[in-house]
């Protein structure tokens, strides 16, 4: 019966040390390496290094976006910290061979380290793409009318552009792993157009008054206003403001004190009056 426990005890003290020598083994050639089944953005880096994963990860990010011909490179630099920082969870810095190490390399299979949090840097990429929409934004340009020589002339508008900030970034979100790509550009087109401009064939009023043109702040505002006004269509059934379109007349958008009603903007109300005053044709 001594004998038999005597075997007993042998038999678990072999056994916990080959388990022993089997774990140490076992974490000195997988503690550097990838756990078995990491799929992250559809690859599987089993058995990888950090250095390789890392590579690897780098390679499905986008190196630029274009638009037409032009290419602008991206800088992700907050996204590769990204990566490194949730490499960290995945390689646990070692020293020198430790007990605790080694649990922790047991259990490094066990631990969900969910590649989900892995993604773009958005702040990085928003960013960047409010930079380049300073480039690529462009007005629309209204069509035109001019009375001249007795007849009304029209010009042709020019459609805008500008740049979908956000949906770019969705872009770039759900097509990563392409290394070029195409930013998201809407057209504006211009308002009013040719066509809407060409069903006006006849004059509907005219009225005139007069100013003194020396009085300079005062001619400033005039003509500031009827920058705000020129071109302006009213569709049949809408309603027109003259504060909405012309805006506040302050010392920001260029308006000056004038003699007249002063103040910012001052002589509005002989602008008001006249453009009010246009009788039907």
């Amino acid at each position: 019966m001594q004998k038999t426990g005597l075997l007993m005890t042998a038999l678990l003290l072999q056994f916990f040390v080959t388990l022993g020598l089997g774990s140490v083994v076992a974490y000195y050639n997988t503690y550097d390496r990838a756990p078995s089944g990491l799929i992250v953005w559809g690859q599987d880096f089993s058995g990888l290094n950090r250095i390789q994963v890392f590579s690897q990860l780098k390679k499905k990010l986008p190196n630029d976006v274009s638009f037409k011909e032009q290419v602008y490179p991206l800088k992700l630099n907050r996204s590769y910290a990204d990566i490194e920082k949730w490499l960290d969870q995945l390689f646990p810095v070692t020293k020198d061979f430790r007990f605790s190490d080694l649990l922790t390399d047991i259990k490094r299979p066990f631990i969900i380290i969910s590649p989900s949090t892995l993604e773009v840097n958005k702040e990085e990429v928003i960013a960047q793409l409010q930079l380049l929409s300073r480039q690529i934004n462009k007005p629309m340009r209204s069509a035109t009318m001019v009375y001249s020589d007795g007849s009304l002339e029209t010009t042709a508008g020019e459609a805008g552009q500008e740049l979908d900030i956000e949906g770019t970034w969705l872009k770039i979100a759900h097509e990563h792993e392409q290394k070029q790509i195409a930013l998201v550009v809407n057209s504006i087109p211009p308002q009013p157009n040719a066509a809407d401009m060409s069903k006006i064939r006849d004059i509907l009023g005219d009225y005139t008054t007069y100013f003194n043109s020396q009085d300079l702040p005062r001619t400033k505002n005039l003509r500031l206003a009827a920058i705000a006004l020129d071109n302006r269509l009213i569709p049949p059934d809408q309603v027109f403001s003259f504060n909405d379109v012309v805006g506040e007349r302050t010392e920001a958008a260029g308006y000056l004190p004038a003699f007249y009603q002063g103040g910012w903007g001052g002589d509005m109300s002989r602008f008001q009056y006249t453009f009010t005053s246009c009788p039907p044709s």
